[in-house]
């Protein structure tokens, strides 16, 4: 018979716990409407039963719920008001409790049907037999506890199947689910077990992965052989198909009551994690085999800490096999090298249990040593207890080997293999210490290789490197031992010859030294004469510390060179009286700051398009109490040197805010400042908050400073100079390269700098008019601007030529002593209100008449020239010298020049071929009585000379040239 699970609610199934309590004796209740019935039934069980009666079916059903041990339930079939038919189906319910009718013959049929539907366990008829009721009562109670079990069975089963993370599902032959659990139907697609009855994993899943949970194969094999599978390993898709898991599946066969196989129960497990962890653990081995360290284990609990474990680097490193090393101690690497710091190290951590590390030495098979750095630490069991030690050697000989070449290194010369400025330091220090100690004297001699860039010019830094080895090994040889030979220099070397007489001896030695590097050094070939200028101090008297005695001799060595080489030259006061004005001069400078001696002047900038003043220049001055104004030359570059130019840089921005602030307030229209940035302040990083700070501070709009850069400072690193122009540029102010052309700028850096105006350095504008190169140098620097949308000031500009000759050219603004020195504050005021301005030539409208440019030094020569031309239309100039041609030429166009060869100063020839240079535009003719054949040829065959006419001349013929020379250049055909 099969049961059938009662619905939940009051009077469902029997708590788990009522199951326990079933005893031996059964619990029936007895049902009729007939007392007399009724006392029957409990008479005939009583004594082997626990009997409950109730005179009506209603009776019955109210009772029921409070016999939770009920195991069989007797009822009469015909009753007032209920009949048992129903009541036993009311029943079945509340309570498991075997069923049996009590009837008579009447209504035997519908009994028996009964029975035969599985409705009622059994009947009995009235009257009945009374050993046949008490067997047929125990027949249903046994019935009623087996029921019982196979009930908390099946719930055991589905609490397990549908509360398991495994998958457990059972097949029939087909591979059809029968049944299976949650996680099954899940792993599946379905939100039920109950969707999976009847189908296949392939019916649900038509892409499942073969040889997976579901496996076929693994199905037929079970069916086939009727015996279990082993447990396997699968990787499964999860429905959707982005995640992967393993499982580990079994299989078992189901038989029917013949023994034959009839289907498969299959269990899964994922096992994903397991795996993960199974690999690590394998990746870990394979990690260990594969490393490039050694790895030793050792096992700590036996007496000689013998080795356990090695691995391939071990073998690699060591030349020992895994057997030859196994099962002993690991002092054997040591050889007999056992007395060294990282052994006891090492001991200690043993001894202590504890984690650490150490280098010592160990020694290979093959007798090679090999530095190893050993990390070990303790493994201990579950229960804390240390058992053994595992350490990872690195081989690091060569690391070893490294630091002990750093070493050499920070102590040595690399090229010439003596001491170097650090050991030389040190030598001399304890030179010093050891002639205080025993009364002696320390010379120091400072030695310079004499015309040593000539030579590496020549023949190449191989050759140099050569040369200094070979100095290095003579000067070694010629000093005793416990002096020092030092190189701190290009081709600079110190001597420190210690416990020495005096000065004759000091004397002695250096003359040996000049005359043994006089001998020539042959070097690939070369026969290389060499000199060497030497400056000698001595201690005790030239100074009382290393820095102190090295300053000296090199101050002494720098005389000597000065006076031609080949010598050498002791210190002396009066060599020492320009670094003690340096000193006094640095110690000045530094509290010149604090004492308020810095002080501005303002130098302005022009444009040469009306004169207008449109910048000014911040020009730091020195008033010193004492020494009066100090020129910058003197004290800027010491403040570069000693680090001051950054507070003194700071000071500048902020005075010159404060004086812009003034002015204004006085109702002046100022010009924008330009402030001259030193490369320690561009790169100090501070630079962009100083200015926006002083700016602040006054109340001030950016575009009210300009910065000037030189071209050096921003390329010693490009990619931060333009970072740093970038924050500064988003101040508003502007941005000047200061000093264009005397840097090594590339164009392709230009154009990245965001800047406003290229100025030239005053080194070219001092000979822009007499010198073709400085003007080609202008030219292109202002063309070059100009493509690069840039303006152009031109500084230093001292002449009205100069200043012309680059307006012509197209230059925007020019600076310089031309229109004003540097001025204060209160003078630069004055000429702002008064609206200085300078004046400027008008360009003439439409086409300038024909200029003639005469030349001669000879007054009457000029005389009869402008009579002879003074009525053919031109308008005439003469000079009596080229540079005063030169400078009519800067300022002004000229047509068609006729020059003299025989000039003070500069000759017609050098004149034309500048002129041809400068002002290409210009006809260049020469007039000479006096023929030099060389000069003039090679001023013709150069085309400097367009047309040579000789003294006395033909009146008609000079005027036809002249006419043909203008017309040329009106027709712009002017003879290269």
């Amino acid at each position: 018979m099969t049961a059938t699970v009662p619905p939940a609610g009051r009077g469902g199934a029997l708590p788990e716990a009522a199951f326990a309590s079933i005893g031996e004796r059964p619990v029936v209740l007895a049902v009729d409407d007939e007392p007399q019935i009724l006392a029957a039934l409990a008479d005939t069980l009583e004594d082997e039963c626990i009997v409950h009666t109730a005179p009506s079916a209603e009776a019955a059903i109210a009772l029921i719920p409070e016999l939770p041990e009920l195991s069989v339930l007797l009822s009469d079939q015909r009753m007032p008001g209920m009949c048992g038919d129903e009541m036993l189906a009311r029943a079945r319910g509340l309570s498991r409790a075997a069923a049996i009718m009590v009837t008579g013959y009447a209504d035997l049929d519908a009994v028996v049907r009964a029975v035969n539907q599985g409705r009622i366990f059994g009947y009995i008829t009235k009257p009945w037999n009374q050993e046949q009721l008490r067997l047929m009562v125990h027949s249903a109670h046994s019935h009623y506890r087996l029921q019982r079990e196979l009930l908390a069975e099946q719930r055991l089963l589905r609490e397990f199947m549908n509360n398991t993370t495994d998958l457990v599902f059972y097949q029939d032959g087909g591979q059809r689910f029968i049944r299976a659990n949650r996680q099954s139907a899940l792993l599946l697609g379905c939100e039920s077990p109950d969707a999976l009855v009847g189908r296949t994993a392939v019916e649900l899943l038509p892409d499942v992965e073969p040889g997976g949970v579901w496996d076929s194969a693994e199905h037929d094999r079970v069916l086939r052989s009727g015996e279990p599978t082993p447990e396997q390993c699968v990787r499964v898709r999860l429905p959707g198909g982005d995640q992967w898991r393993w499982f580990s599946t079994t299989r078992a066969p189901i038989r029917d009551e013949g023994d034959a196989v009839v289907g498969v129960v299959g269990l899964a497990r994922d096992v994903t994690d397991r795996v993960g962890v199974l690999e690590a653990l394998r990746l870990r081995e394979r990690a260990i085999e594969a490393s490039v360290n050694a790895v030793v284990v050792v096992d700590c609990q036996q007496p000689d800490l013998p080795i356990v474990y090695v691995n391939p680097a071990f073998e690699r490193i060591t030349g020992y096999r895994a057997e030859e090393a196994i099962g002993r101690n690991a002092r054997f690497l040591h050889g007999t090298d056992h007395d060294q710091p990282g052994l006891d190290e090492v001991r200690a951590l043993v001894r202590d249990r504890r984690e650490g590390q150490a280098i010592f030495r160990n020694h290979c098979k093959d007798g090679r040593i090999y530095w190893a750095d050993l990390h070990i630490a303790p493994v201990c069991d579950d229960a804390g207890r240390c058992t053994h030690f595992v350490g990872v050697q690195y081989d690091v000989t060569e690391r070893i080997r490294y630091q002990e070449e750093l070493e050499r290194h920070a102590n040595f010369d690399g090229v010439t293999g003596v001491a170097n400025r650090n050991l030389l330091d040190d030598r001399l220090a304890q030179a010093l210490v050891h002639a205080n100690r025993h009364q002696c004297s320390v010379g120091v001699l400072s030695i310079g290789i004499d015309r040593f860039g000539g030579i590496v010019g020549s023949f190449g830094h191989a050759v140099g490197d050569d040369l200094l080895r070979g100095v290095a090994a003579r000067l070694t040889a010629l000093v005793r031992e416990g002096d020092t030979v030092a190189r701190v220099g290009m081709d600079d070397f110190v001597v420190v010859l210690g416990d020495l007489a005096g000065v004759d001896a000091a004397g002695l030695i250096v003359r040996r030294i000049l005359d043994e590097l006089a001998r020539p050094f042959v070097i690939e070939g070369h026969e290389l004469a060499v000199t060497a200028s030497i400056g000698v101090c001595l201690y005790p008297g030239d100074g009382n510390s290393p820095a102190e005695l090295l300053q000296h001799a090199n101050i002494a060595r720098l005389e000597a060179h000065g006076a031609g080489g080949n010598q050498y030259c002791f210190d002396t006061p009066a060599l020492n009286a320009t670094v003690l004005r340096r000193q006094a001069l640095e110690h000045a400078l530094r509290g010149a700051l604090e004492r308020g001696e810095f002080v501005l002047h303002y130098q302005p900038r022009v444009s040469l398009k009306d004169g207008a003043i449109v910048g000014l220049e911040a020009l730091l001055r020195w008033q010193h109490p004492e020494l009066g104004l100090v020129p910058p030359l003197q004290f800027i570059p010491l403040a570069e040197e000693t680090g001051l130019i950054v507070p003194v840089g700071e000071w500048v921005i902020g005075a010159a805010c404060r004086q812009i602030r003034c002015w204004r307030e006085r109702g002046l229209a100022v010009p924008p400042v330009a402030i001259n940035l030193s490369a320690r302040q561009f790169r100090s990083g501070e630079l962009h908050g100083t200015i926006a700070a002083a700016l602040a501070a006054e109340g001030l709009e950016g575009a009210q400073l300009e910065l000037e850069i030189t071209e050096s400072t921003t390329m010693a690193d490009v990619e931060e100079a333009v970072a740093t122009m970038r924050k500064l540029k988003a101040l508003g102010v502007s941005l000047a390269l200061d000093d264009f052309g005397t840097g090594y700028s590339s164009l392709a850096y230009l154009k990245r700098f965001p800047i406003d105006y290229l100025k030239i350095d005053r080194a070219f504008v001092r000979d822009v008019v007499t010198e073709p190169d400085d003007a080609a140098i202008c030219i292109a620097t202002i063309r070059l601007a100009h493509s690069l949308r840039l303006k152009v000031i031109a500084e230093g500009v001292e002449s009205e030529a100069q200043m012309e000759y680059l307006r012509r050219q197209g230059c925007d603004e020019i600076q310089g002593f031309y229109f004003s020195r540097p001025v204060e504050g209160e003078a630069l005021a004055v000429m702002l209100g008064d609206g200085a301005r300078m004046a400027l030539a008008a360009f003439a409208d439409g086409a300038p008449p024909p200029t003639l440019l005469l030349i001669d030094d000879e007054p009457y020569v000029l005389s009869a020239l402008k009579r002879l031309l003074r009525h053919d239309g031109y308008r005439i100039l003469s000079v009596a010298s080229a540079h005063e041609g030169l400078e009519i030429l800067a300022r002004q166009p000229v047509h068609v020049l006729l020059a003299d060869e025989r000039m003070p100063g500069m000759n017609g020839s050098d004149f034309l071929m500048r002129v041809k240079e400068l002002h290409p535009g210009t006809v260049r003719m020469m007039l000479s009585g006096y023929a030099n054949v060389d000069a003039i040829t090679r001023a013709i065959n150069n085309g400097a000379v367009s047309k040579f006419l000789l003294k006395p001349w033909d009146d008609e013929e000079l005027r036809a040239t002249i006419r043909e020379a203008v017309a040329l250049v009106c027709a712009g055909s002017v003879p290269a």
